[in-house]
């Protein structure tokens, strides 16, 4: 009777420590599964004003822009906030996790700018992070052939290669060319601009003698000596600039004959031909066409001249060389 009351006392004793452990285990999970562990977003909004996408010296901060925390793979925003008046914004206690930062572009900016760079658009939080993401906006870079095409008074960035010197003509305009064409810019405000630079230009869309320019620019040089576009044609498809498709481009004409020479407003106008049609090339005095730098400015002489395409009236251009060395007598 006395082992079989030992063994009863022992059973019990099992069966309670059992209990005991199973209720501390599950008191230890209870008490895991209640801490939500946190991080925090942190933020600043700039105008990129030079177009580099980069938060440098010149670039300003940028108040109530909107944006948003949406957990990655819903719909479901987590956070709001705002801009505030030196450009940051802030998200604190945000539950750990993969989220998309989405910024609300319909309430401070316009039709016109635009978020051109967010560091990090997706961003995953572990416990105690703290991130940091810079948004930028600023005005589209686009094209040669896009800036062309936009509509009056748009802003924008075009990246390309300066085909002139700012002044040798007299005035502000420096023509500009990428891959997809060329254009002129006018009031050009940077005053040191030379042929050859890579250059990030921003202006106002314009139009001048008819066709599209880039107005009231300001130049950011990004390099030296970048090959400058040339294209040889003649002189019958430069007087229609190939039916505009040239406009302000740098061209260049092979053993064309002059037919005429006259002086107009100080400066020397030639009428030339390479038996496809004639075309004026105008000798800018400013430019160094003086009466020593004139060797082929006789009638009869044959000329190979390169220079830049400049509308005069309706569907004609004329070839402006740049300094005498633009013109050599064959």
């Amino acid at each position: 009777m006395s082992v079989r009351n030992d063994r009863i006392r022992r059973l019990a004793s099992v069966a309670a420590l059992a209990v005991w452990g199973a209720a501390c285990q599950n008191a230890g999970e209870s008490r895991v599964l209640g801490i939500t562990a946190t991080g925090t977003v942190s933020g600043l909004a700039y105008l990129d004003r030079n177009g580099n996408r980069v938060f440098d010296p010149g670039d300003t901060t940028l108040a109530n822009l909107g944006v948003r925390l949406v957990a990655q793979g819903t719909r479901d925003t987590t956070a709001r906030a705002s801009s505030g008046a030196a450009g940051t914004f802030h998200f604190s206690g945000v539950p750990v996790g993969s989220y998309v930062l989405a910024v609300d572009t319909t309430s401070t900016l316009g039709d016109t700018i635009r978020v051109t760079r967010v560091d990090t658009s997706a961003v995953t939080l572990r416990p105690g992070d703290t991130l940091l993401v810079r948004i930028a906006v600023g005005y589209p870079q686009v094209s040669v052939a896009q800036a062309r095409a936009l509509a009056p008074g748009r802003k924008a960035f075009v990246v390309g290669v300066a085909l002139n010197t700012r002044g040798i003509f007299g005035d502000t305009t420096v023509n500009l060319a990428d891959s997809t064409g060329a254009m002129r810019m006018t009031a050009v405000r940077t005053v040191t601009v030379a042929t050859g630079d890579s250059v990030r230009a921003f202006g106002t869309r314009a139009s001048r003698d008819g066709q599209p320019t880039l107005n009231q620019v300001t130049v950011f040089t990004l390099a030296f000596d970048a090959d400058t576009p040339i294209e040889t044609i003649t002189t019958g498809t430069a007087a229609t600039a190939d039916g505009g498709r040239l406009d302000a481009a740098l061209v260049r004409l092979l053993n064309a004959r002059v037919q005429d020479t006259a002086t107009v407003q100080g400066n020397r106008s030639l009428t030339v031909n390479d038996a496809t049609g004639a075309l004026e090339v105008r000798l800018d005095s400013i430019a160094g066409f003086r009466a020593p730098a004139l060797a082929g400015d006789t009638v009869g002489a044959r000329l190979d001249v390169v220079g830049l395409l400049v509308p005069v009236g309706a569907a004609n251009w004329r070839v402006k060389p740049r300094s005498p060395s633009d013109v050599v007598q064959r």
